[in-house]
Order: C-alpha cells, then structure tokens, then sequence
C-alpha cells in the first residue's frame, strides 16, 4: 500500500474523492518518505529522521513499536501505548518530535489540518516513514488492521521522556503552541 491522504467527512468517513497532497502535509509540518528502494530499511529510516530534526540521542530514541496481538514490546510504556490512547482519550498530542517507520502490516490515522479545519485520514504501508510533529492533533483508531502492524518509533529526546496530552488540554500546552506557531510561520513565506 502507497501513502494516501483524504478528507474526512464529519462522520469521519475517507471522502474519496478528495484526495490530500503530499504538499498539503508537509505545510503542516507531516513529512512522509517511502524507502522500498532501501537496502538497509533501519538506517535509512534513522538516516532520514535524524535530517527531520530527530537528534536521536538518547539510549530509547529508536524503540521497536509492535502491535501484533500477543507480541511483548520492550518497553512498558510502548506496550501500553494502544491502551492509553484509545481508553483516555481519541485525540491526543506528543510533546515530542517523532516518526513511525512502518516494517510490516498497514496503520491509518487522523490529523489535523489547522490551516482548512478539516480532519485527514493518513495511512500508509509496509516501507513508509511519517514524521509526526511535537503538538500536532492525532487520532489513531485501532482495529485489526492496525493492531497488526510492526515498525520502528524515533523518537526526538527517548521514549522516556515524551508524553501524551488529551485533545481537552491541547490548546494551553506549549508543545500545541510551538506547532501553531511553525505552521503561521511556513503559511506566512507561501503568502510572501
């Protein structure tokens, strides 16, 4: 499956025929890269997150994410992270920078367009990195189709240290506010 982007309908159903950019994504800060051409898929997705801004530093920068039924993850706090999204909260932000390189399976989520207000169902496949800015609304909705999926997360400062925030606190948290800020700021050279 190649990256593809919609328009959501307010009942969140893909308007087919409204397709997304890959332009339109990048003006929100959302870049994407397919590495089916790659020999070494892990260092080229690291290669490429590193010159997205993600310093990489730190020992859980690069976790595995896994979401097979039945599969242990590392990390207490990665295992968990389905639960946590989809029984606290729909939407949600980081307070980090991250990218998702997808190994196997296919994973679907919503964004924000804050320039338009619309919502946008992103999903990819197997071989696709997406960038996830620090701030930016998300909307993960897991099924089987998602559930079955197996990656790589690169996370800015590690895994320890990113958090989660629930759409009601989004609008007064400064990784919200940073975000804003940098998608103003790309709008305003466009316009220039």
């Amino acid at each position: 499956m190649a990256l593809s982007a919609h328009i959501l309908r307010s009942n969140f159903s893909v308007d087919l025929a409204r397709p997304v950019s890959l332009e339109t994504l990048e003006a929100l800060g959302r870049k994407t890269a397919s590495l089916s051409g790659s020999q070494d898929l892990e260092q080229s997705a690291q290669k490429l997150a590193q010159e997205w801004g993600l310093s990489l530093t730190h020992e859980d920068s690069v976790v595995p994410l896994d979401l097979k039924q039945g599969t242990s993850n590392p990390s207490k706090k990665l295992s968990e992270f389905p639960l946590i999204i989809t029984s606290t909260c729909r939407t949600f932000a980081a307070t980090d920078d991250a990218a998702i390189l997808l190994k196997s399976g296919n994973i679907y989520f919503d964004v924000e367009d804050v320039i338009s207000k619309n919502r946008i169902r992103v999903e990819f496949g197997p071989r696709h990195i997406y960038h996830i800015p620090a701030g930016a609304k998300l909307r993960f909705t897991f099924s089987d189709q998602t559930t079955n999926m197996a990656g790589l997360a690169f996370i800015k400062d590690g895994l320890t240290n990113v958090g989660v925030f629930e759409e009601k606190d989004l609008d007064n948290h400064t990784s919200r506010e940073a975000y804003l800020r940098n998608i103003e700021k790309f709008e305003r050279m466009i316009v220039h």
